[in-house]
C-alpha cells in the first residue's frame, strides 16, 4: 500500500501524487517530468543528458590525449547520479507544485492522506468517501 495526496482542478479533474520516493523519477529522470506535464524540466533534463553523453564520448579522446582528463568521466557520472538521486526524492513534490500552477487544488479532509494500491484506487477511494 502507498500513500497518496489527492488534487482535483476546476473541471472536477482528479490527479493522486504518491508521497515519498519515486522510482521512475529517478530511472526515466526527464521522460517521467514530460509524462506528468513538467514540460519545461522534462525537456531540459532530456537535453541535459544528451549533451553529457556527447561531453562523455569526448571525453574518450581527450583521455587518451592528456591522462589528467580521466576525472571528466566520473564528474559527468556524479552529476547524473546526483540528478537522478533528487528527481527521486523530490519528484513528488515537484510533480504536486506543478499541479497547483495549473490549476489543481489540495483535497484536505479529515486525513492529509489516502491510502492505496495505486493512483487510480486512491481516487476512487477519495471520491467515495468525500465526494457523496
Amino acid at each position: 500500500m502507498k500513500v497518496y495526496k489527492i488534487f482535483k482542478d476546476s473541471i472536477d479533474q482528479y490527479e493522486a501524487v504518491k508521497q515519498g520516493w519515486s522510482w521512475p523519477a529517478f530511472f526515466f529522470v526527464g521522460i517521467w517530468a514530460c509524462v506528468k506535464k513538467m514540460w519545461g524540466l522534462g525537456i531540459s533534463l532530456i537535453i541535459l543528458s544528451i549533451i553529457s553523453s556527447f561531453f562523455n564520448f569526448g571525453a574518450e579522446k581527450l583521455v587518451s590525449m592528456d591522462p589528467a582528463f580521466a576525472i571528466f568521466p566520473l564528474f559527468l557520472f556524479l552529476i547524473g547520479i546526483t540528478i537522478k538521486t533528487l528527481m527521486g526524492a523530490y519528484g513528488n513534490k515537484l510533480r504536486e507544485k506543478n499541479l497547483i500552477s495549473r490549476g489543481y487544488q489540495y483535497q484536505k479532509k479529515d486525513t492529509e492522506f489516502i491510502i492505496a494500491q495505486n493512483p487510480q484506487m486512491a481516487i476512487i477511494q477519495y471520491i467515495s468517501k468525500y465526494e457523496k
